[in-house]
């Protein structure tokens, strides 16, 4: 009987993203999620096996079909994934063969031709050759000296220093052959360990059988600490909700300092002990390794710690332990979310607010979303952390989408530090010129002379935002980026932040020649340099991407932590994660920054930022304090995040959102078209928005409830790394009618000649529209 294998192919191309049918060959023994290698339009692709049958569906039939040509090795792909990965495409609006290389890595890899050699260099007739034809032995040479019995073609050709006529000489006189492999990026073993229904062979590290009993958990291991009544009701709500065995979203919406980390902690042991695997996400890589020493005591070697800074070789062994079973819990940045364990039954996300959580490349997946669907699948539950936790999951919470715990106080004696607001343009009228507010100066005096710390917050690295010439205005911009470079004291070079493009400082004017060039603005470096003209004797450490690359992330906070340093200077690194027991100040030298954004996220940002950083003070017995220095005292943002306020805030933002249909009233998809050619750009800009408005309804003119299109309009970074871009905005309530409107848009769009060239980056509910 025939059998009839339905691949979906692993192309990143819109037109072939569909699945195709094979014929299983007789002697090939096949299932669902093998990767196999078929052929598909005159070449040889990488295919994975969606579903095995004896018969084809109709829409098949009467079509001319092609054998498999042979299985890949590689551990099978489960089911569950395969699901994830579509619904993924669907929802991001990409590619299945994109969404199935981020869910499952091991796929990652590509076909080549290789060269094979059919004579070992022992042969005689081999040995020979060395006097009789150099040329053909040395090819043979250099077959014989790899590895794996072979070489890819293009290796082979430069290693070799011969032509492609050469070789097919070699071919014809029986010395090699050629033969299409697919070559994996990752080298993984045979899955040997557990699966999710042996759990009676799953025990905890510490021996028990059965979990303890909740109680229980409110002492720590090993440790004589009394869980807070606060935390003691978050854990005993999140092991119930574990206990129901149904798909759950919580929020865990704490204060900082009110110790959220210690409730994951103990609700993670728990569910250990009763055979469940627990993933705990963090927004950036630079959070894994302070929060992995923590968890280390309790969780040994059955803990891993997973992120995209890993080589190619490190995730590769980790894979391999995660699917041998040798991993319970799986800590990491954004792309653990997909970690493979096989008794998931926990996804934890910290900080769950930051917008790190958001991939910026296909697919762009939120890991929240993406952890939704895999708990809803495993009928798990997903607890989202945070002080200051979104508009979107906030609000789902009070409208009883998701399960609400709070803690609105600190650990111990701790209480949440005052806070001031200084209004600069009083200072500056009273003649106080410097980055610091008099406030701010008396106050960073008084820690220095009691051996207490410091904080500085500036979200900017550099010295300067821009350089400018006094007396023509000229800019000195990126050639490939629409934005102004930054010039930073370090290294004396001005540098792009988004391409990293950098160059000198110019003494002159570039455009007129004049010597009046000043620099605007003010970053990381600027408010060193001012603190040490202040305090000499001072010591200062700073915190942003330039100092990290230099000296390394652990380096700076493990120097601070041992008191080497009294001030520590840095961007929006320091906002979240950090616990200083000698720091009893901080102080926010410019909470204008991230307001004036032209976003209408940026006053929530900014709130989140204030009040993370503020968290920072006064985490021990010593008292707090935080100076905020703004120039718009009286924005909502500013006015609740000096009192610990999020909900005033939350009810304030969500009424304008309401009013101005912003998320979560209503969602926004972003289609940004880019191109090498300015006209080409705009045109096609152009023909994508009228290609839009073709389809609205017909009593529909593009500002409707249901559907709103923006735009055509130049991006806030109308170009940037060599690209020309602008953008496309469509609005609407139903998400499922918007990328149904927006798909159907697209390919009428990509049926005219306007699409040449053009590439369109479409982004679902982006975190910022700037």
């Amino acid at each position: 009987m025939t059998r009839y294998a339905e691949v979906m192919p692993d192309v990143a191309n819109r037109r072939l993203d569909r699945t195709y049918h094979y014929i299983v060959p007789d002697n090939m023994k096949v299932a669902a999620g093998m990767r196999v290698l078929v052929p598909l339009q005159g070449r040889q692709i990488q295919g994975l096996i969606v579903q095995v049958a004896d018969s084809l569906p109709k829409e098949a039939g009467g079509k001319e079909l092609r054998p498999i040509l042979e299985i890949l090795a590689g551990e099978a792909v489960p089911a569950e994934m395969i699901e994830l990965a579509r619904w993924l495409a669907e929802t991001t609006l990409c590619s299945v063969a994109q969404s199935l290389r981020t869910v499952w890595p091991l796929l990652k890899g590509k076909v080549e031709d290789w060269v094979i050699p059919l004579a070992g260099r022992e042969d005689p007739d081999v040995e020979a050759l060395r006097w009789l034809d150099p040329g053909t032995y040395a090819c043979l040479e250099v077959l014989g000296r790899s590895r794996r019995q072979g070489l890819p073609l293009k290796t082979f050709l430069q290693r070799a220093k011969v032509s492609g006529d050469f070789l097919k000489e070699l071919i014809g006189q029986g010395w090699v052959k050629t033969e299409t492999r697919f070559c994996s990026a990752w080298k993984t073993g045979t899955r040997t360990g557990r699966t999710p229904d042996n759990r009676e062979k799953r025990e905890y590290e510490t021996g028990e059988r059965t979990g303890p009993q909740v109680s229980a958990l409110f002492r720590a291991p090993g440790e004589e600490r009394i869980l807070s009544r606060e935390q003691k009701a978050a854990v005993t709500e999140i092991i119930a909700a574990l206990g129901k065995e149904a798909a759950q979203t919580l929020l865990l919406h704490g204060v900082t300092g009110s110790g959220k980390t210690e409730v994951y902690r103990r609700v993670i042991h728990y569910l250990l002990t009763q055979g469940g695997d627990a993933i705990l996400l963090v927004p950036e890589i630079s959070l894994t390794a302070q929060l992995a020493r923590y968890f280390q005591a309790d969780f040994g070697s059955q803990m891993l710690v997973l992120h995209s800074g890993l080589k190619p070789g490190e995730k590769a062994r980790a894979w391999e332990k995660m699917l041998e079973g040798n991993v319970r819990l799986v800590i990491g940045a954004r792309s653990a979310v997909f970690a493979p364990l096989p008794a998931l039954r926990l996804i934890i996300l910290d900080e769950e607010h930051d917008q790190a959580y958001k991939q910026d490349e296909n697919p762009k997946y939120h890991a929240r979303d993406v952890a939704r669907k895999r708990m809803e699948y495993r009928k798990g539950v997903v607890l989202l952390g945070s002080a200051t936790p979104s508009l979107e999951a906030y609000a789902a919470a009070r409208s009883g989408k998701a399960a609400l715990l709070t803690m609105r106080e600190r650990i111990g004696s701790c209480i949440l530090p005052p806070v001031e607001v200084v209004d600069m343009r009083e200072d500056l009228a009273k003649g106080n010129r410097s980055l610091f507010s008099l406030s701010l100066q008396s106050k960073l005096r008084e820690r220095l002379e009691r051996g207490e710390q410091s904080m500085l917050f500036l979200n900017r690295r550099g010295y300067a935002t821009f350089v400018v010439c006094r007396e023509c205005g000229y800019v000195v911009r990126c050639p490939d980026c629409d934005v102004a470079l930054t010039y930073h004291t370090q290294d004396e070079v001005m540098r792009c932040h988004y391409c990293n493009h950098t160059e000198a400082t110019p003494h002159r004017c570039p455009e007129c020649g004049s010597r009046y060039i000043r620099f605007f603005g003010l970053g990381t470096q600027r408010v060193e340099e001012e603190l040490r003209g202040l305090w000499p004797e001072a010591r200062v450490l700073r915190l942003d991407w330039d100092a990290v690359h230099e000296h390394g992330h652990e380096e700076i906070l493990a120097a601070f932590r041992r008191q080497e340093a009294q001030v520590l200077v840095g961007t929006q690194m320091m906002a979240k994660g950090l616990d200083f027991p000698n720091v009893t100040l901080v102080g926010i030298v410019a909470a204008d920054q991230t307001l004036q954004m032209p976003d209408f996220r940026a006053r929530e940002r900014t709130f989140q930022l204030l009040t993370q950083v503020a968290g920072r003070a006064g985490r021990s017995e010593k008292p707090g304090e935080v100076v905020i220095q703004t120039y718009t005292p009286a924005d909502r943002a500013i006015q609740h995040a000096s009192v610990h306020d999020f909900e005033g805030f939350f009810w304030e933002e969500i009424r304008y959102r309401k009013e101005r249909r912003y998320p979560p009233f209503t969602h926004v998809i972003r289609v940004l078209v880019q191109g090498e050619a300015e006209e080409r750009v705009i045109k096609g800009a152009h023909e994508l928005a009228a290609a839009l408005l073709r389809r609205m309804p017909e009593d529909g003119n593009g500002n409707t409830d249901l559907l709103n299109v923006l735009g055509p309009a130049p991006a806030v970074l109308p170009r940037l790394k060599k690209q020309f871009r602008w953008q496309v905005l469509v609005k609407g309530k139903n998400i499922e009618v918007l990328r149904a409107f927006l798909h159907s848009g697209i390919e009428k769009f990509f049926q005219s000649s306007v699409a040449r060239g053009i590439i369109l980056n479409i982004e679902v509910d982006p975190m910022a529209t700037a």
